[in-house]
Order: structure tokens, then sequence, then C-alpha cells
């Protein structure tokens, strides 16, 4: 919601018209990036602060995967706990080649709701580092689709 503007109508000079601007500008820029956000992000964001091994999720979890907040993963190993059991070593190769190598890291795997299902995960991310190279954060998001599911039946039959 914009601010309400309570110089509307009226003629301001340059050093009262510059704030106003300012101030319904950005209410405007914070609504529009909340409603893009929001159309945008089917999946769930995170950001992995790889000092503190502590991950931080942002979406609707309890939707998607089922789980409450406070069940939901809060360590990478908890995370990785909820891959399948067949893609476990997979997952962490290219998680330590990003992290190593600074490869792109955008990879597919099967994760566990809280029902026990497993559904594909397209998952996205980049690393933050200081100065000296070192990642400190990891940022990313994963889009959970059947869609991938068929997709990855596709490469298998490749030959």
């Amino acid at each position: 919601m914009l601010p309400e503007n309570k110089y509307a109508g009226r003629i301001l000079s340059s050093h009262d018209a510059l704030p106003v601007l300012l101030q319904t500008r950005a209410a405007r820029d914070n609504k529009r990036a909340h409603v893009h956000f929001e159309a945008f992000f089917l999946g769930l964001a995170y950001e992995w602060n790889i000092i503190t091994d502590s991950i931080d999720w942002y979406g609707k979890i309890s939707e998607t995967l089922g789980y409450s907040r406070t069940a939901f993963p809060a360590t990478l190993q908890e995370w990785h706990n909820l891959l399948h059991p067949d893609e476990h070593t997979y997952v962490g190769k290219r998680l330590y080649y990003h992290l190593k190598a600074q490869e792109p890291y955008l990879i597919e795997y099967r994760v566990r709701k809280r029902n026990g299902k497993y559904v594909y995960a397209l998952d996205t991310g980049t690393t933050l580092r200081n100065d000296c190279g070192t990642p400190y954060k990891f940022t990313g998001v994963i889009h959970l689709s059947h869609r991938s599911f068929y997709i990855m039946q596709a490469k298998k039959q490749e030959p």
C-alpha cells in the first residue's frame, strides 16, 4: 500500500517534493518487488552460512514439503538427510565442486516430503566469497516440480 500523500493537489517546492517522490517510489518499488517475488517464488529460497553451518529458509515450507518451520532442517547435514539415499554422493560431489572449483551450481535431485514420498527438486545457487576467495555464504532457490521427473526419465532413455 502506498503511503498517504498529504501533499496531493498542492504545489511543492523542490525541497518538499523530493522526499515525497522518493517515499512514494520506494513504497511502490517495494510492493512491486514483493509481488514479483511472490509470483516467481514457487519454491524455497535459502541461505546457508557456511561458517556456522546454519540454513535460513524462506518460502512456503509446509505447503511444499509438509514440514513446520521448527521441524525443517537447520544444517546442511539435516537437509542432506532428506535427500533420496541414491543421490547423497552425487549431491555432495556437486556441492564440493561448486565450492572448490567455483563451477555453476544447478542440480536436480529427489527430496523427501514429510509424508515420506519423494519429489524432484531443481536446486540452483551461488556462493559469496571473501576477498581471499574463501566461501562464507551460499544462497539458492529450490523449485519442486513433477516436470523434473519427466526430464530425468527422458535423459535416462537417451543413447
